[in-house]
């Protein structure tokens, strides 16, 4: 048993994928590897003991491998994943899904048409702190969520991105902070609460360093339970406090996943969840942490990337659809787009279930 995936796409988020490989080859195995700089390919293939190849459709058809790992710049994921789809693989793809709606409802037909699994790297999905707070919240215990927050806090320029970096780039990244980083966070809401049913977004592009692409981002979401949420995203702040959190406010209790430690590094950790009820005496600021074991969450290891990689291993071996599969995805990325949609039109409310119908989505 076990299931054989290349990987293409040997930089950047990659590095957080490979782990998985090296832990749990009983359960993934790397069988090749492709990029398009051919020393970094060959760097990663030798570390595993493994073929390399410099062009991806050559190795959708050629490597020996049930399913591919696709990690390369945004605008390449839609031709990426329809050449592996079509050569009879099954695709797990990075976030985000495609630079348009169009191109998540076509991939979503191809792999039902080929009777492939399309997965979607929603990391967030994969942590067992997540988890956790999803149990408190389908079990209840917060009471309805009225309201909830979502923060987006990065910098590439201040993380060392050179400015011809392709992140900054709107045509190859297919937006700016909202289409790369935020949509971790809106596809955590909707993990937490369900579909959002309008969007109302404000965007603004500071930094010389982004072209076609926005660096700040406000506005609200209204799901369609009833919660209505607000985010901020900026990409290329001079200082952040934190990188990311949420709030959720319910009727009887409160999570916020505020960093204990202004300095500390949260994003690929995950900033630790921390609750507090109605009716808990003390100080009004004091919570209570949710830290639970991987095992307590069902999940295999604490690490959500290595989780994800083996849900969509497992999900290829039993034809199980994916937790964050494409279908499931459509309505993370019509949320986004709605926002652009509202961004374009002056902050107008933008409707989801119009970018879904708009697109032939479901």
């Amino acid at each position: 048993m076990g299931v054989d995936i290349g990987l293409v796409g040997a930089g950047g988020i990659s590095h957080a994928h490979r782990p998985a490989f090296r832990d749990f080859e009983d359960r993934i195995r790397l069988t090749g590897v492709c990029d398009v700089d051919e020393e970094r390919a060959a760097d990663v293939a030798a570390e595993f003991d493994v073929e390399h190849w410099t062009d991806f459709e050559t190795f959708v058809e050629d490597v020996d491998a049930d399913a591919v790992d696709v990690a390369l710049p945004h605008s390449l994921h839609y031709p990426a994943a329809t050449a592996a789809l079509e050569a009879g693989k099954h695709v797990f793809l990075e976030k985000p899904f495609a630079t348009s709606m169009a191109e998540c409802s076509d991939l979503v037909d191809l792999a039902e048409q080929e009777d492939r699994r399309l997965m979607i790297g929603m990391v967030q999905r994969y942590h067992p702190r997540h988890r956790a707070v999803k149990s408190l919240v389908d079990a209840g215990e917060l009471g309805p969520i009225h309201t909830a927050r979502i923060d987006m806090l990065q910098s590439l320029p201040e993380a060392g991105f050179p400015p011809d970096h392709w992140l900054y780039d709107g045509e190859l990244a297919g937006g700016g902070g909202i289409l790369s980083v935020l949509v971790h966070k809106i596809d955590l809401l909707r993990y937490f609460l369900g579909d959002a049913r309008r969007a109302i977004g404000v965007s603004k592009t500071v930094h010389e360093s982004f072209d076609d692409a926005e660096d700040y981002a406000v506005g609200l979401l209204e799901f369609e339970n009833g919660t209505v949420a607000d985010f901020f995203n900026t990409y290329s702040a001079a200082g952040r406090p934190y990188d990311e959190l949420f709030w959720l406010f319910g009727g009887d209790g409160v999570v916020h996943t505020v960093p204990d430690d202004p300095h500390e590094e949260p994003y690929v950790d995950m900033p630790r969840p921390k609750v507090r009820y109605r009716g808990d005496g003390g100080s009004d600021k004091r919570f209570e942490p949710i830290d639970p074991t991987p095992t307590e969450t069902g999940l295999p290891t604490d690490s959500a990337f290595t989780n994800e990689l083996l849900h969509f291993a497992d999900c290829v071996e039993t034809g199980r659809e994916p937790l964050s599969s494409g279908r499931d995805n459509l309505r993370t990325m019509a949320t986004v787009f709605a926002i652009y949609e509202s961004c374009r039109n002056d902050g107008a409310p933008a409707m989801v279930d119009d970018i879904l119908q708009n697109h032939g989505g479901a």
